[in-house]
């Protein structure tokens, strides 16, 4: 297994090669992306009906708005563009103003009463939570660069709803762009996944362009002013940084999930589900899902980002559970994990009715998941659970960007490039750590198995060097005995220890079945759970004279960890009726009723008292009822002296896949 991911590991660095090669390469040529400013459609009418929490709108995606130009309000503070730079932070540069009914207009705002009210912005990314109110920003340009460059206006946050206002051609009024994250991909005026509007200003032109943000999300005034050719080299970047992180998870959430379909074990799955709904929400954050996946969702779109995040945390929590054996390592930690999986699905579905009132409890739940993660692989490796280191170092490289990003959906702190970088490498080397993780995990799965295989050959040796001393010891007395009774003329006694001798020779030869039946290696992978208990049957109870029936139905394929602790506690049943109850006929019965695997072994032989063999701890009956317990299963047990045993193993489907 280690091996096999060794070359799964090399493959995916070397794809990564290849992909971050052809991003360049691509690169070099023409753009992918169309800057080209595109002509007002004023008869572009459509009307976009949102969610209960959404604004219902109904207007146009552009516009003409036909203003009188006099008596216009102005920003004092003019950002110059030169040819020296191709980048502007508009944070310092624009005027701000707040408007808390949501009910003014652009010919509102520009009118000389509302437009004194604007307030110049101090921050250059200035944030103001969750708010009910919509916000409007203005800011005057100027165009002194010598050269043809064209200039975009990038929003780096995102918002339900943005109004981008620029002066029209003819100079009587502003176009208007109406889009957003709660509106369809197509109202968009440069096709990527930021919002990006053009700004059509000539060389020694001046133009005042005005904006409105309205959302149910955080509202963070997140603009900058750059060229077509700076934005490129950005969006270049950016594709390449997205498509790995994009392909490395991909590619290992299909290994991953084909390891599953082979181990049927359940922390491959929680892993899968856990990057996929990751990277849903990661590709939802970039605007990659909204262009390509759901372009006609607006309102899904909004709230995907978070969705899908909470969503991840869920399986993550999943996973941590399964992975690192918390049940069994740190029981305490495991209650509360469970009951933050549970509070996390709750609390997801209250998104879709109170988007903004459950921002600060999903983000609490999700801190809260992602350190209880993090002290019960501490706790777990500490116990000795090697596989869990890895956990501990995935884990706690990523940690750090999952809080600082979880800050920023309540407006603790503002995502940056670094931030976001953290994020995304984080989440690469979690994937890749989490592997090798796996990988470690069946290792140290056969090493305990190799162990507990090697423990239960000493005891069965044990057994039958006592066994069969016992056993010759007794014969060899009641066959001394007999023979002295035969010189004597005791030819009744004689014949009594005779068959003594018989009786003890027969009871012998069926431990001795039994014992080098158990001695040979267990060959559960290769012929599954039934033909492992025919196996069984066949070499020993039908040699030993006893009557045996194996009845099975249609059995869905088991985890070799279910495969084993179900044989070995119908083989447990086995042993007792062999040695304890001289049974002559014995049933074993494997179906699956209301969607719980049953397995029921009946004998007809002389029955105990259960409270009796309970109390003594005899019988393998505790062994028995311990690992029925580790599956979440139910061991029942009925037996009375004189009635024969029933003993039914009982485990639901959800806990066998």
């Amino acid at each position: 297994m280690v091996n096999g991911f060794v070359k799964t590991f090399l493959f995916i660095l070397l794809l990564t090669i290849f992909l971050l090669s052809a991003s360049s390469f691509y690169a070099q040529g023409d753009s992918p992306l169309d800057i080209t400013i595109r002509p007002p459609q004023s008869d572009n009418r459509v009307e976009y009906k949102t969610a209960k929490y959404l604004t219902s709108l109904s207007r146009s995606n552009r516009a003409e708005q036909l203003l009188p130009a006099q008596g216009e309000v102005t920003p004092t503070d003019i950002l110059i563009l030169t040819d020296d730079q191709a980048e502007y932070p508009i944070g310092l540069h624009m005027d701000i103003l707040e408007d808390k009914e949501k009910q003014w207009s652009i010919e509102d705002v520009t009118s000389p009463d509302i437009a004194a009210q604007f307030v110049p912005s101090s921050e250059e990314a200035p944030g103001f939570g969750f708010t009910d109110s919509a916000y409007w920003i203005r800011f005057r340009v100027r165009n002194e660069a010598s050269s043809d460059i064209e200039w975009l206006v990038l929003y780096e946050a995102v918002a339900f709803f943005i109004d981008y206002y620029v002066p029209s051609a003819s100079g009587e009024g502003y176009e208007v762009i109406r889009t957003g994250s709660a509106l369809p991909f197509e109202t968009r005026d440069v096709p990527v996944g930021r919002f990006v509007f053009h700004l059509p200003v000539a060389p020694q032109e001046t133009k005042t362009v005005y904006m409105r943000f309205a959302s149910e999300g955080s509202l963070i005034l997140a603009l900058t002013l750059l060229s077509d050719d700076s934005f490129i080299q950005q969006a270049v970047v950016q594709q390449t940084i997205n498509g790995s992180l994009y392909g490395i998870l991909l590619i290992l959430a299909v290994y991953n999930l084909v390891l599953f379909f082979n181990l049927r074990d359940r922390s491959y799955l929680y892993y899968v589900l856990f990057f996929s709904t990751m990277l849903l929400g990661i590709m939802a954050l970039d605007g990659f899902a909204a262009q390509y996946l759901w372009p006609n969702q607006g309102q899904f779109a909004a709230i995907a980002t978070r969705f899908f995040m909470i969503l991840s945390f869920n399986f993550g929590l999943l996973f941590a559970i399964s992975f690192l054996r918390t049940k069994e390592y740190a029981p305490r930690l495991h209650i509360i994990m469970t009951s933050l999986a549970i509070l996390v699905i709750i609390f997801l579905g209250l998104l879709f009715v109170w988007f903004r009132e459950t921002a600060g409890i999903h983000a609490f739940l999700m801190i809260a998941s992602g350190i209880s993660m993090l002290i019960a692989s501490i706790v777990v490796w500490r116990k000795g659970y090697r596989p869990a280191r890895f956990f501990l170092i995935g884990w706690s490289l990523v940690l750090i960007g999952f809080i600082i990003f979880i800050l920023t959906l309540v407006d603790v702190t503002s995502l940056n490039i670094l931030t976001d970088a953290i994020l995304r490498i984080g989440l690469i080397v979690l994937a890749l750590v989490l592997s090798a993780g796996l990988a470690e995990r069946i290792n140290v799965y056969r090493q305990e198995r190799n162990v507990a295989i090697f423990e239960e050959r000493i005891r069965l040796a044990r057994d039958l060097h006592d066994s069969t001393t016992q056993s010759l010891y007794s014969a060899l007395l009641f066959s001394e005995t007999g023979k002295k009774l035969t010189e004597r003329g005791d030819l009744e006694g004689a014949a009594y220890y005779q068959s003594r001798v018989s009786d003890v020779v027969h009871e012998a030869l069926k431990e001795m079945r039994l014992l080098v039946f158990e001695l040979r290696p267990l060959k559960l992978e290769q012929e599954g759970l039934v033909g492992a208990l025919q196996m069984r049957l066949d070499a020993v109870e039908t040699r030993s004279g006893i009557e045996s029936r194996l009845y099975t139905e249609d059995i869905p394929p088991l985890t070799p960890r279910i495969s084993e602790n179900l044989y070995y506690i119908t083989q447990e049943a086995l042993n007792n009726s062999l040695k304890h109850a001289n049974a002559n006929n014995v049933t074993v019965n494997i179906q699956v009723e209301d969607n719980i695997l049953k397995i029921d072994i009946v004998d007809d032989g002389q029955g105990f008292n259960l409270e009796d063999a309970l109390d003594n701890g005899g019988m393998g009956l505790v062994n028995m009822r311990e690992r029925m317990e580790q599956m979440e299963g139910e061991l029942g047990i009925q037996s009375e002296p004189g009635a024969g045993t029933r003993i039914e193993a009982s485990l639901p489907m959800e806990k066998v896949k």
